[in-house]
């Protein structure tokens, strides 16, 4: 195993949105007034929502978009893959997929 490889801590590894409010993250990015429109009308955070974020910490917006569509965007289908082939009920799968594609779509806007 290489020096810099750790196991992820267990809690990323589980989607409390199947099990939870679908529409929120359980540490909200923007709060009250600075919550932008998109968020408002769908209740999950989209690539603007992050975008205004970075704005927000001086980050440069490239280095999120970068992020967002070469980590993010190019891994769905294989988590989908993995969610298809996990030990979830059928039920579970299809429900964690959909939330997966519905945060992809967001992101892709």
């Amino acid at each position: 195993m290489d020096e810099r490889t750790t196991l992820t801590p267990i809690y990323d590894a589980v989607n409390t949105q199947l099990y939870d409010d679908p529409h929120r993250l359980c540490l909200e990015l923007l709060k009250g007034n600075d919550l932008p429109e998109k968020q408002s009308v769908y209740g999950l955070e989209s690539r603007d929502d992050f975008l205004e974020l970075a704005d927000k910490l001086s980050v440069p917006r490239k280095g999120i978009e970068v992020y967002i569509d070469k980590t993010i965007m190019k891994n769905i289908e294989p988590i989908t893959n993995l969610i298809m082939k996990s030990a979830l009920t059928e039920d579970l799968k299809s429900a964690y997929i959909k939330v997966i594609k519905t945060h992809a779509q967001l992101l892709a806007q």
